[in-house]
């Protein structure tokens, strides 16, 4: 089943729709998330909810959020678009100084003289293709991190320190940090229509049902027949430890009912597979705990 971004975030906004069929069993998830965790090796944190009840685990305690910051500085830009600072046609110029490390996609396109595109255009690059040349760029627009964390503060989103763009997030041990129930309460609030204007919720939305990056995470834990709309976050390995391996998202089952998902994972010595494993376990024992 396919949604059209209007139709899923009239699906997902709780607030002006019918109430959610499925709900979450709190004790059957905690049940299975402390066996999932138990001896793995690494930090996690978890916070899952309905948007009525929910589990955490460590849902307190900080963690890198690497490319999940892309979530934040799109909220922090489309702010600016409701507001009218910024409008997703504005034409915008990526030069060779807007280019850092890791995956950037755009990177091809840029020449001597820069490559032009609109702020629409790389909202969707930095999500859907977490190409971190996009991130740079809207970082700027948002008004550099300084900008996105006064966004987050205006919207008494607690929880997040963010303080260095992309460029800058393998060059420090310090990081842009988030916990898990913070990255919750945005993706409820970004679901409940209370985030964002109704068009910048949907094509936020839209963009996060087609991320690629990762695809080994929560989406293979899902139901049959289930969607998701989310974001992850990954860092390098050094010395066989793994800084961040991220995934959160609003899981969407047939019937429209719907559930948030943070699963975070630091400091850990586990194979990429198995983090990736553990995440997409988390997302299977949300889909067994519904009812």
């Amino acid at each position: 089943m396919r949604l059209s971004p209007a139709l899923l975030f009239a699906c997902l906004n709780l607030t002006s729709g019918p109430v959610s069929a499925l709900s979450l069993n709190t004790l059957c998830l905690e049940t299975k998330l402390s066996v999932l965790i138990k001896n793995f090796q690494g930090r996690v944190g978890i916070c899952v909810s309905d948007g009525r009840s929910g589990v955490q685990v460590h849902g307190n305690q900080r963690f890198p959020m690497y490319s999940v910051f892309k979530l934040a500085v799109a909220v922090a830009v489309l702010d600016g678009v409701d507001k009218g600072r910024l409008h997703l046609d504005d034409v915008v110029t990526v030069q060779q100084k807007d280019l850092g490390i890791g995956v950037q996609p755009l990177a091809t396109l840029v020449g001597s003289n820069g490559s032009k595109t609109t702020t629409r255009d790389l909202l969707f690059r930095m999500i859907v293709d977490s190409d971190g040349a996009a991130t740079n760029v809207l970082v700027g627009k948002a008004g550099g991190p300084r900008g996105v964390q006064s966004v987050f503060d205006a919207k008494k989103l607690k929880g997040f320190k963010i303080d260095r763009d992309e460029r800058e997030l393998d060059a420090s041990q310090r990081h842009d940090t988030a916990t898990p129930i913070a990255l919750a309460n945005l993706l409820q609030w970004l679901a409940n229509g209370q985030l964002l204007s109704r068009g910048s919720s949907a094509l936020l939305l839209e963009a996060m049902t087609k991320t690629r990056a990762s695809p080994d995470r929560l989406r293979p834990g899902l139901p049959n027949g289930w969607l998701v709309a989310h974001n992850t976050g990954s860092s390098s390995t050094r010395r066989g430890v793994t800084s961040a391996t991220n995934d959160v998202g609003i899981l969407i089952a047939p019937d429209a009912s719907s559930f948030v998902v943070v699963v975070l994972i630091a400091d850990s010595k586990a194979s990429d597979h198995d983090r990736g494993a553990l995440i997409a376990n988390v997302a299977q024992a949300v889909g067994e705990c519904s009812q």
